[in-house]
């Protein structure tokens, strides 16, 4: 989906330089340029989003299995609130 997007924005910017024509290149110089930051920049920050929600799952992931290990040998009981609460977490969109 991401490809999808920079993939539209790209022909939205190259159909800058058709519409102005020769001309107004200046305009579509400006163009690329803002159109080229602002895609750089979601698609950046939508990507550090992924990548830190990874690294906290893999991080809960670890903590829950030594969990499981110490359990399993002094056998104690989790509530259903503690398991909803630690497993599942919150991913904002964009």
């Amino acid at each position: 989906m991401w490809l999808a997007c920079l993939f539209i924005s790209i022909a939205f910017i190259s159909l800058t330089y058709i519409v102005v024509g020769k001309d107004h290149m200046w305009l579509a110089v400006c163009a690329t340029v803002i159109g080229s930051t602002i895609m750089l920049t979601t698609i950046g920050s939508m990507c550090y989003c992924v990548i830190v929600h990874r690294m906290e799952e893999t991080k809960m992931r670890n903590i829950r299995r030594a969990e499981s290990r110490s359990r399993s040998y002094s056998m104690s009981v989790v509530s259903d609130s503690e398991i909803l609460n630690s497993e599942y977490k919150r991913m904002y969109a964009l």
